[in-house]
């Protein structure tokens, strides 16, 4: 009876597809546009695994708060020692017309640092997270392609191929299994230009804070480096009330996140 019951769902989710097509570009879209609330505070905990299984833990506390212009990320490391103190500050602007802006506060040597467009594609702190793929991303920046459909981990998922517009991109396309139910990416399989696979994104765990979904854990492995950084978020708040002189370039020194 409830294998029955499971191919009938899976018949109706398909005949929905069908009767109600739909493109890569307004996945995306949908995507980009789902709730994640006015702002939030959240303690990080990234784990950076070797090719030897050696692991290094480091504490992160963020602060984000977005509006119709931008959306504004702070990010302040509390340990271990050689981190302590650093704060990396990036304001990204809706508007593709608009680049977006990063800084980073290096405690050792006490001044803040403007992040060029041309670093984008540096990773982030000895991570497998650029400093691109801190961000998120505005549709319009790539072409999007639906490929196709599947279950991932008991979920139905979309198949989007994307492919940046700009050829300063290190990554020749990128494939995301994105959860139709909850419109969020639980994989992501990068391509290099010429076509082989060079790293993989699974969300290891999702929940849902006051209506609102989160990626509540991430791992991001480097294939060709055999590296893996794991994001967990240990605690958050979401809608809490952040003051806008956080996010100034010229207090990122001073800043700090209560």
């Amino acid at each position: 009876m409830r294998k029955r019951v499971f191919l009938f769902v899976i018949v109706i989710i398909f005949q929905f597809d069908v009767l109600m097509p739909v493109t890569g570009i307004e996945i995306m879209k949908k995507v980009f546009n789902r709730s994640e609330g006015k702002s939030l505070k959240m303690n990080l905990e990234m784990t950076l695994i070797n090719r030897m299984g050696r692991k290094r833990v480091r504490v992160i506390s963020v602060v984000r708060k977005s509006n119709k212009d931008s959306v504004k990320t702070l990010f302040m490391f509390k340990s271990p020692s050689d981190v302590k103190g650093v704060k990396f500050l990036s304001i990204d602007p809706v508007s593709s017309l608009e680049e977006s802006n990063r800084w980073l506060y290096l405690p050792s040597i006490k001044r803040v640092q403007r992040v060029s467009g041309s670093s984008r594609n540096d990773y982030f702190m000895g991570s497998d997270l650029t400093y691109n793929e801190l961000r998120k991303r505005r549709v319009d920046e790539e072409n999007h392609k639906l490929v196709g459909s599947k279950a991932v981990d008991g979920h139905f998922c979309w198949i989007v191929e994307s492919v940046s517009k700009s050829d300063k991109d290190i990554y020749g396309k990128r494939i995301s299994y994105i959860r139709k139910d909850v419109l969020i990416p639980i994989e992501a399989e990068y391509f290099s230009k010429t076509g082989k696979k060079i790293k993989l994104l699974k969300v290891k765990k999702l929940k849902e804070f006051d209506g609102i979904w989160i990626v509540e854990k991430l791992e991001m492995e480097n294939l060709k480096k055999k590296h893996k950084t794991i994001l967990e978020i240990k605690k958050v708040r979401l809608n809490v009330k952040i003051s806008d002189s956080l996010f100034s370039p010229s207090r990122l020194e001073r800043v700090k996140i209560r």
